[in-house]
């Protein structure tokens, strides 16, 4: 028997960073079966591992079937931007399964057959907008099945902190409940007022704190704080004749550069049925603040979803564009989007464009590239969902001079400064000596207060300079020296391999690469991409 959609795994994987946020713990839910006991969470481990800038989280759950029957199960949930799956795994006769990443149609082709022949298979795939779902066969009649999920991502930033943050607290009672936390080469606290009491001690070059319970409820979420380091983070691991660089620059002091105010905007606004969830309040707020900011400014509207509406103009009179408000409200949201319906009006000085930017409709295939190299003037891409096409915002910002602002992590004050300050830019390395090859992100990237890249480690030594700014115009450069590190452990070498596997992949799909030569880089590193499983 088939049953759609009644394991739902969410919140653990919401905006990292984000405050005030609604609280999730991974849950079971059943559906088309009215008379269905809830799958219950009985033990859950958590492992945090913070190498540099990035933290990997390992999540492992007991779920407990109390129905007298067996069922087949579904859990799907997102990542915000920048996270990334890297470790699945399933308990089959009581041991742990890893998961490993095949092309999909292969790996739905295996599951039904190992289904067929009464083994529990587990298949994990990736949807558009960085969604994730994993189908689960079967759920036994009052037993127990465990699933693993580890998922890595780069610390965000909080009262000029770095900063980590796992929404876990809901009330649940759990028999079990273990958490185990390493942070390698910095210091580390946790935030008192948001997170479980953590205590850390040193052991070599590490800070470790390790948590059990039993029969405990989870009423405490997760938050670490690390100081800033001012100087740049460089990490190298070897194995054989792989070596991987990592650098981690912070670019907070940096001034920024005030943009000239503009007369026109064309404003893009996603009608489509996936938008009806936006956090239209936050987005309206930032609007608020922005024409107040502008004063007098025309606006150009185009709605759009598998087709565009017929733009409409609206005049900002010191800052009052209560009648462009009113108009947004009224809105409708249906249908699917096509990436070809969305018109950027001529003779805008910008754009602001809100979306998600899951583009999936329409007879032709969406071309960003081409676009891109269609476009006068920079888009500044908006929003508030949690589910999106981080990867290819990004790219769209970054390619035409814009800003990316995510409602979910960002706070109005940061969202406006965006607007009015042009971003900066990765505008490239030199290497000055040694040898250092596949360096990503690439030239274009949009750089924050925190910059991190990768690359391929060919030399003993090797020092590159890495400058950022505006296009045509280097505001800073910083010199980095590397060295190979042959003691670094197998879980920091396979980390940086994933790290430096992973930016590739961000490349690739901000470029809009073949899905052939994306899919191909995921199952040589273990990365699920769209399409593998």
């Amino acid at each position: 028997m088939q049953i759609k959609n009644f394991l739902l795994f969410i919140g653990i994987l919401f905006s990292i960073g984000a405050t005030g946020q609604k609280i999730i713990l991974p849950q079971v839910k059943v559906s088309q079966e009215d008379n269905a006991k809830p799958m219950q969470l009985q033990d859950l481990s958590v492992d945090i591992l913070v190498v540099g800038q990035t933290a990997v989280t390992t999540m492992e759950m007991t779920f407990y079937n109390p129905n007298s029957r067996v069922m087949e199960g579904e859990f799907e949930f997102p990542l915000s931007d920048g996270q990334q799956v890297s470790r699945f795994a399933l308990d089959i006769d009581g041991k742990l399964r890893e998961g490993v990443v095949v092309d999909k149609a292969l790996g739905r082709k295996a599951f039904e057959d190992i289904v067929r022949r009464g083994v529990d298979p587990g298949l994990l795939e990736k949807t558009e907008g960085n969604n994730f779902r994993a189908r689960v066969y079967p759920m036994p009649r009052r037993g127990t099945r465990r699933i693993l999920i580890a998922f890595e991502q780069e610390l965000s930033q909080k009262n000029g902190q770095d900063f980590y943050f796992l929404p876990i607290a809901n009330a649940v009672k759990l028999k079990k409940f273990k958490i185990h936390t390493e942070v390698v080469s910095r210091f580390v606290k946790a935030d008192i007022q948001n997170s479980l009491k953590l205590d850390f001690t040193q052991s070599r070059n590490s800070y470790i704190s390790e948590v059990e319970q039993t029969n405990y409820t989870l009423n405490k979420n997760i938050a670490l704080t690390f100081p800033k380091i001012d100087k740049p983070q460089l990490i190298t691991a070897t194995k054989g004749d792989e070596s991987y660089l990592y650098g981690h620059i912070a670019l907070e002091k940096l001034a920024l550069r005030e943009k000239e105010a503009p007369k026109n905007i064309g404003i893009l606004w996603d009608s489509s049925l996936s938008n009806e969830k936006r956090d239209f309040a936050k987005e309206y707020a930032l609007l608020d603040a922005y024409f107040k900011e502008l004063k007098n400014v025309k606006v150009t509207l185009t709605t759009f979803h598998i087709r565009a509406a017929k733009p409409v103009t609206f005049e900002v009179k010191d800052g009052n564009w209560q009648e462009l408000r009113e108009y947004l409200e009224k809105q409708v949201y249906d249908g699917a989007t096509d990436g070809n319906a969305m018109v950027f009006p001529k003779g805008a000085d910008e754009y602001l464009l809100f979306s998600d930017g899951i583009f999936n409709f329409g007879a032709k295939e969406f071309q960003l590239n081409t676009l891109i190299k269609s476009l006068q003037a920079p888009v500044n891409v908006i929003s508030s969902l949690q589910v999106a096409n981080w990867d290819k915002l990004q790219y769209l910002a970054g390619a035409t001079g814009g800003s990316l602002i995510n409602l979910n992590t960002q706070a109005l004050s940061e969202a406006l400064k965006a607007l009015r300050y042009q971003s900066f830019q990765l505008l490239g390395y030199k290497v000055k000596s040694g040898n250092v090859t596949d360096l990503y992100p690439q030239k274009g990237t949009l750089v924050g207060e925190n910059f991190t890249f990768s690359g391929h480690l060919n030399s003993e030594e090797a020092t590159l300079v890495v400058s950022f700014g505006y296009p045509n115009k280097v505001i800073v450069e910083k010199e980095l020296t590397f060295s190979k590190d042959n003691t670094a452990g197998v879980g920091e070498f396979s980390l940086l391999r994933r790290i430096w596997a992973e930016k590739k992949i961000t490349q690739l799909q901000r470029e809009g690469a073949q899905a052939k030569d994306i899919d191909a880089v995921g199952r040589q590193y273990g990365i699920v991409t769209e399409g593998n499983s």
